[in-house]
């Protein structure tokens, strides 16, 4: 959980150096926002996901465990 705060924050410190890049290459803004409001997610839901699949492992593994 503290990788993906972490993550997610980074993720905003670029969006912002990207912000005050754009203010030099303006035709660039449309690929900028595509990359933000379509990656971006992808990306946190993907991590989301692979989190929440390996602790489900995790807890899948500890139940068998607990079984024996």
């Amino acid at each position: 959980s503290l990788s993906l705060a972490f993550l997610s924050l980074s993720l905003f410190a670029n969006y912002i150096e990207l912000n005050q890049w754009h203010l030099n290459y303006p035709h660039l803004i449309g690929i900028q926002n595509m990359f933000v409001f379509v990656f971006i997610p992808a990306l946190y839901f993907y991590v989301l996901f692979i989190t929440q699949k390996t602790s489900s492992l995790k807890k899948q593994h500890l139940y068998l465990l607990t079984l024996r």
